[in-house]
């Protein structure tokens, strides 16, 4: 297994799509549509995530096509990817079997799904192989606290050490992706769950164009890897203190631009 720590700055388009892709799908089903502590509703990770960072390039992107429905079909393939093969990697992991991909229903979309699917097989096949263990605890685990909330693709004990999985089909593994994943672990880790202590996370990517996978792991047990695990929970508390400060703000203008009586009044 490897632990490439060389974490890629920068985004590219796949990187928000898919960060966002899976939690927007799911967020249509009753079980994840709403994300509340005691009553009171809480942003996903996700949101938190996508609306402080610069998406200019989205829309260059969406500028080079013709009309918007070229645009919106590319944006759904690469949507449509992203989901259907975590859904064949779910349904391997929670129950030990096989799907085929949806060839009749996206032929377009199949070939690419069945591609990243044996990309992960093989990196799943290879774990195993050299000796490693692994137990699925759980898919789909949805964790929330009175800050946020978020759904975790896979918890999963390797080697004995409980980790965060996120199953990526992008084409490089983003650092948005490692701020998405310390943010579920700081949520166990600080009790607002039953779920055992997390160790740490890994990212699996897998390739939709050709045969190839790899992956980024931190443990909290390697002390370089724990700083970097740290410096992303604390770094993820400032964008989240800065996503409230922005709620206020926003608040604050529209109630003073409500009640805002013109210069000529302020100054008579």
């Amino acid at each position: 297994m490897s632990n490439n720590l060389s974490i890629l700055q920068g985004s590219n388009l796949e990187d928000l799509i898919e960060l966002d892709a899976i939690e927007s799908v799911r967020a249509n089903r009753d079980e994840f549509s709403v994300y509340e502590y005691n009553g009171i509703k809480v942003p996903r990770v996700t949101k938190i995530i996508d609306s402080l960072f610069d998406k200019s390039f989205l829309i260059q992107w969406a500028i080079n096509f013709n009309n918007k429905y070229a645009y919106l079909n590319e944006k759904n393939f690469i949507t449509d990817v992203g989901t259907k093969t975590h859904n064949m990697i779910e349904e391997f992991l929670k129950t030990g079997e096989e799907q085929e991909a949806p060839y009749k229903k996206a032929p377009r979309q199949a070939p690419v799904i069945q591609k990243a699917y044996d990309n992960f097989r093989d990196w799943y096949d290879r774990l195993i192989s050299n000796g490693n263990s692994f137990e699925v605890i759980g898919i789909e685990v949805p964790v929330v606290n009175p800050f946020y909330g978020g759904c975790i693709d896979c918890i999963a004990k390797i080697n004995g050490a409980y980790y965060i999985l996120d199953f990526k089909t992008s084409k490089k593994i983003s650092y948005e992706y490692i701020i998405q994943t310390c943010a579920y672990m700081w949520t166990i880790n600080n009790g607002y769950t039953d779920l055992p202590h997390i160790s740490g996370i890994g990212i699996i990517r897998v390739s939709k164009e050709s045969t190839f996978f790899e992956d980024l792991f931190l443990n909290e047990f390697i002390p370089e890897q724990n700083k970097i695990l740290n410096d992303y929970i604390r770094g993820f508390g400032a964008l989240l203190n800065a996503y409230y400060e922005k709620i206020n703000m926003e608040y604050q203008f529209n109630q003073y631009k409500k009640s805002y009586p013109g210069l000529f009044e302020i100054i008579k």
